[in-house]
């Protein structure tokens, strides 16, 4: 099997020579076997300098396994014959990565318990194959992680173990892992350096559990997951680093889970999501750093003319591929044909503050100066309402109108300038 040898800097603070340890003629692994004679030859050692690879056997009964607390590489058990990991409760550090893959006794593996005193996994945390796990339960003391893969764990029904990680150095990629039916796991995470990868979680509903997520540095791929309905779970997300990539979720409805980005560096690219009518949720990324624009294939998508859409239509900012969507998103023309005649979306952004944006109701427009007119409109330009005379804070009961995304317009003798809101649920 392929062994992802990714190393992270380290973040907390093991020493990497250790009294007692050998410096020179380190071999690039260990295996169980040559454990006893290691601590035979460094009794004072307690920090394995490579990595240790795992075949078979009951770790309980490894001659002076006890008496390691750190290892400097990775921690391997790849199609290995081991029933669990109790046998190292003394284990602290791995400088590299976690590797569970394909392990023959796999249905006798339901959980990491053995594991409940590690720290710092310096690399990826990597589960593959694991068919006979259940739970991550064992990671009780878990403060760091590089990245993490799961894949094709298909009895998983929890993660547990990452509550006290806020920053992922690496990426997140989930894949296959059919029976897992939520994300709360990974609440505490906030950052995000790699790439945030769903596919083929058929257990999956909703995002919940990726809620505080605020910057993903890569790419964002939510890919083949048959009953995800909304991407709500994403509101706190404010910038993407790569590509925006929704392909193959029959049963999404809605988008606008992503309102708050306003960056991307890549491309966005929404492919056969059949259940989706509109793109309203993409409507503040920035058109200028979308690198390409690909709509194909979703049979009831109708409405597709966002200001920032139509600004990267009709001033040909990047490639476009637009074709085999329900009527008004079938071609750019339709698209641009249904932009705002009177230019609305092309006015200077906002000078003043909404809150809540996303809301439910009640917006708050606050810090513009003087009385001002308020007038709110689709974002293909349609007259909705308006408010004369208004003055700073101004507080609008939105309730009444239908969910989605709209443009909010402040106006004076001195000033003209709008924002994008969003009315939810």
């Amino acid at each position: 099997m392929r062994l992802l040898l990714t190393i992270f800097p380290c973040f907390i603070c093991f020493s990497l020579v250790g009294q007692g340890c050998p410096t020179t003629e380190i071999p690039n692994y260990y295996f169980l076997y040559e454990i006893e004679g290691f601590v035979n030859e460094f009794p004072d050692c307690s920090r394995l300098p490579s990595t240790l690879i795992m075949h078979s056997g009951d770790l309980t009964v490894v001659p002076g396994l006890s008496q390691i607390d750190s290892i400097s590489g990775s921690l391997i058990c790849d199609e290995c014959d081991i029933n669990s990991y109790l046998g190292l409760e003394n284990l602290k550090y791995i400088g590299q990565n976690f590797t569970l893959d394909e392990p023959h006794s796999a249905p006798h593996f339901p959980n990491l318990q053995g594991l409940n005193n590690l720290e710092h996994i310096g690399g990826y945390f990597k589960m593959e194959e694991g068919s006979g796990l259940i739970s991550t339960s064992g990671l009780d003391n878990l403060q760091h992680v590089g990245g993490i893969v799961i894949r094709e764990c298909t009895s998983l029904l929890e993660i547990v173990g990452f509550e006290d990680i806020t920053e992922i150095n690496g990426d997140i990629n989930l894949s296959e892992n059919y029976s897992l039916p939520t994300l709360d796991g990974f609440s505490s995470f906030s950052v995000v350096s790699g790439g945030v990868y769903i596919d083929e979680m058929d257990g999956l509903s909703s995002l919940e559990g990726l809620d505080n997520i605020e910057t993903i540095g890569g790419s964002l791929v939510i890919q083949s997951n048959p009953i995800l309905e909304n991407i709500d779970a994403l509101s706190s997300v404010v910038s993407i680093g790569g590509d925006l990539i929704l392909w193959n979720n029959d049963s999404l409805n809605s988008m606008v889970g992503l309102s708050s980005v306003d960056e991307i560096n890549g491309e966005v690219s929404v492919y056969h999501c059949d259940n989706l009518a509109s793109l309203s949720g993409i409507e503040n990324i920035d058109e200028q750093n979308i690198t390409d624009l690909t709509l194909v294939n979703n049979e009831n998508l109708n409405s597709c003319s966002l200001g920032n859409i139509c600004s990267y239509l009709t001033n040909n900012i990047g490639p476009a591929t637009i074709e085999l969507n329900a009527e008004g998103c079938n071609t750019e023309n339709e698209i641009t044909d249904d932009c705002a005649p009177v230019g609305i979306n092309h006015l200077e952004q906002a000078q003043f503050n909404t809150y809540p944006n996303p809301t439910s109701g009640i917006l708050s427009v606050q810090r513009f100066e003087g009385s001002a007119k308020v007038e709110l409109y689709t974002v293909q330009g349609q007259f909705v309402y308006t408010w004369e005379n208004c003055a700073s804070p101004l507080n609008l009961d939105l309730s009444c109108f239908d969910q989605g995304v709209y443009i909010l317009q402040v106006k004076s003798n001195a000033f003209e300038t709008i924002k994008r809101i969003v009315l939810q649920p």
